[in-house]
């Protein structure tokens, strides 16, 4: 019989603390939609990585609007005008889409002055038949908020029930 050298002892715990990192991360992740009030299907940030797959229908309407703090100027912007049918209706549920869409405004659109362009959002949603709901708080500057890893504060939570059928 021939003899199998094994790894130092610091070696083996060091692979079985790999081992049990990795299998704790496939656990925990799909898991982390309980941590955040909302709903896996109203706020989607969760939706990545998750075990929970259901079919949903999302309906919304979604306005833009930047604001030039140099001048004052408000102006409405149509998505569709920098955007494909496939994007427009991805950004729909995707709350970090909507984020990065204002910050591409904020920079790509001309300002009159230092100070940067703001860009706020109106986007109502409605999900499973329920009534259309504000989806993202219309006061806040979507394009200064920086990217967030967990639930954005600026996303609005569901409080319409599902509809009886």
């Amino acid at each position: 019989m021939e003899k199998v050298d094994l790894p130092a002892p610091w070696k083996q715990k060091f692979i079985l603390a790999c081992v049990a990192l990795y299998i704790a991360l496939q656990v925990l992740v799909p898991l982390r939609h309980f941590l955040y009030p909302g709903g896996i299907e109203w706020t989607y940030m969760e939706h990545r990585f998750s075990w929970q797959m259901m079919l949903e229908r999302h309906v919304t309407q979604t306005f833009f609007y930047v604001t030039d703090p140099n001048t004052g100027r408000e102006f409405q912007v149509r998505p569709r005008e920098y955007l494909d049918v496939q994007q427009t209706t991805h950004m729909g549920w995707r709350p970090d889409m909507v984020r990065q869409f204002a910050c591409f405004l904020a920079n790509r659109m001309p300002r009159l002055g230092p100070k940067p362009l703001r860009v706020e959002v109106r986007m109502y949603v409605s999900v499973n038949g329920r009534k259309p709901q504000l989806f993202i708080d219309p006061n806040v500057d979507l394009a200064a908020e920086e990217q967030s890893w967990g639930r954005p504060r600026w996303l609005l939570e569901i409080h319409e029930p599902l509809p009886a059928h």
